[in-house]
């Protein structure tokens, strides 16, 4: 060990540098393990398992930097109800009552259920896999899907994660979330890395567009999406949420378009076809971070809608008073992130279109 890093977060697990071959000049000795150039498939391997546990930690985080926000926004006594904002005479009421806190706290709550539904299905994936193998058999779907989600368990989580702790949990309590007083403030710092390791965010998009849609043939994706179109096509709810599950088909329409464009500028890289330019694959590279942020929010909205039908089962029946509480957060959860979260899709379907190539042209002198 030659140095102690010093970190913005998760401080109480210490890290360090090691340098080899520096002892008494003894040089350097590897052993290669399986057969050569096999290294990063081995890679693959241990750091696809690292990214899931990864992802648990991260949507834990959101969790309860969402209680902690809420318990707050509850006990918080500030100014009196919009609608009496005028009455001198009004009462004061708990912070939760105001607009734009309700907004916050119900971002916060969709976004931690759906990260959470997230790393629950991509897990139900990994157990047809190893069910499979119990059996000496392979489910090649099953496979295919799991890799497919494990770039957005891992980018898209962490994204969401770390972004909603700061401009959502945080921002809750004020300036008292600034505080030590307070845990969020930790968990800002501490879940950024989740965003940084086992492969960044940038990395995850790669990942996800090269490897798991291109080199897969799409075969995983067409899984995926076969499976979302038929929740929209079926009509066991009866037409509930029939405004969100209009959202959720233009959603999925608009990412299915990006990957068709990314694809359009994949092919065109080739310069002996018509006016194809090897610079084309450049407008790929700006687009795979997108990409994977628009289908994770897809893939959440159509979880948090699977568990709104649920829900309304449930209420249907006979149930006591906390669990039709809980039931009604989970149809609300579902209609608020349908409603606020997948419309952006179609701006980021339409940012992709008009992707061009200023940012690669544009001199580093001038970044």
């Amino acid at each position: 060990m030659t140095g102690v890093e010093h970190k913005m977060g998760i401080k109480a697990l210490t890290t360090c540098e090691l340098t080899f071959g520096q002892v008494d000049g003894i040089p350097a000795k590897g052993w290669l393990l399986g057969e050569v150039h096999d290294g990063i498939a081995q890679m693959f391997q241990v750091i696809e398992n690292a990214r899931m546990m990864v992802d648990e930690g991260n949507v834990a985080t959101l969790s309860t930097g969402y209680l902690n926000a809420l318990d707050f926004a509850k006990t918080r006594v500030q100014g009196a109800d919009l609608t009496r904002s005028a009455d001198k005479t009004a009462p004061r009421v708990p912070i939760s009552h105001h607009p734009d806190v309700r907004r916050s706290l119900l971002t916060q709550k969709s976004f931690a259920e759906a990260l959470r539904a997230l790393v629950i299905y991509t897990a139900t994936f990994q157990d047809k896999v190893a069910m499979a193998r119990t059996g000496g058999e392979r489910d090649e779907v099953a496979e295919a899907v799991n890799d497919l989600l494990l770039p957005l368990v891992k980018g898209y989580c962490s994204e969401r994660a770390w972004v909603l702790l700061g401009t959502e949990a945080l921002q809750t309590l004020g300036g008292s979330g600034f505080l030590e007083d307070y845990p969020i403030e930790q968990y800002v710092r501490d879940s950024k890395i989740d965003t940084l390791y086992e492969g960044t965010t940038a990395i995850q998009g790669l990942d996800l567009f090269f490897r798991k849609i291109v080199k897969n043939k799409g075969q995983a994706l067409g899984a995926l999406t076969a499976e979302i179109g038929d929740f929209l096509s079926d009509e066991t709810g009866n037409g509930r949420l029939k405004i969100e599950r209009e959202l959720l088909a233009r959603g999925l329409a608009d990412v299915q378009a990006v990957v068709g464009l990314m694809i359009g500028h994949l092919v065109a890289t080739n310069p002996q076809q018509g006016d194809g330019d090897v610079n084309n694959v450049y407008k790929v590279g700006l687009n795979t971070t997108r990409l994977l942020m628009a289908l994770g929010d897809v893939v959440c909205a159509y979880l948090l809608l699977r568990q709104a039908d649920v829900a309304f089962t449930a209420l249907s029946g006979d149930v006591t008073a906390k669990d039709e509480r809980f039931y009604a957060g989970k149809v609300a959860a579902a209609q608020f992130f349908a409603r606020h979260v997948l419309p952006k899709v179609t701006a980021e379907r339409a940012i992709a279109e008009a992707t061009d190539l200023l940012a690669m042209d544009v001199a580093e002198d001038s970044l």
